[in-house]
């Protein structure tokens, strides 16, 4: 998603781009939140030249919602304008460029901002799913003992603290080795 308010410099980034990148372009800042945590965008482009709105509160905005605290950010900067731009890169922009725009440094690091966060992406996932497979049962998919122990002395407590019954049931199936040595553990 490119985020500029001169429509015209934002038309040049996609052309710049190519056919390889799929490119969005808002020119409405307020527009561009709504869009932007839709959280369907690999990287959000934003010219810090905008007139419309603080170019650094948006960047700040947009790393204070939690469905886009992880999207990458890249500013495109006037040449000279390091307070700015060190602003930007204190608040959590990801990179800049700087104006004028070189078409090949261009695609370069968008390249490396969409791949890096689509590897982030895998981690996160990967990360997840070990999570899961810790504290559930892979045939069930029911919690097992782990999850159990620790989370139930918490389950006790906010069961006395609410007032609420909490109700515990444990299980002895008679001879079920036979089931564990015919179909597995």
């Amino acid at each position: 998603l490119v985020i500029d308010d001169q429509i015209d410099q934002a038309q040049k980034l996609r052309a710049n781009l190519g056919p390889q990148f799929q490119v969005s372009i808002e020119g409405d800042p307020d527009v561009a939140m709504t869009r932007v945590r839709s959280a369907v965008f690999d990287l959000v482009i934003i010219n810090m030249a905008i007139e419309a709105i603080d170019p650094l509160r948006l960047c700040s905005s947009i790393r204070s919602f939690e469905e886009t605290r992880l999207t990458p950010i890249l500013t495109i900067v006037r040449q000279g304008d390091t307070r700015k731009l060190v602003r930007a890169l204190d608040i959590g922009v990801n990179d800049y460029l700087s104006r004028p725009v070189d078409r090949n440094e261009l695609t370069a690091r968008v390249a490396t901002q969409i791949r890096r966060k689509r590897y982030i992406d895998h981690l996160r996932s990967s990360f997840q799913q070990s999570l899961e497979m810790a504290v559930t049962d892979e045939l069930t998919g029911l919690y097992n003992r782990r999850y159990l122990a620790s989370h139930l002395s918490a389950m006790f407590d906010r069961a006395f603290w609410t007032g609420r019954p909490l109700s515990v049931m444990v299980l002895d199936l008679d001879h079920f080795k036979s089931v564990n040595d015919t179909l597995g553990h």
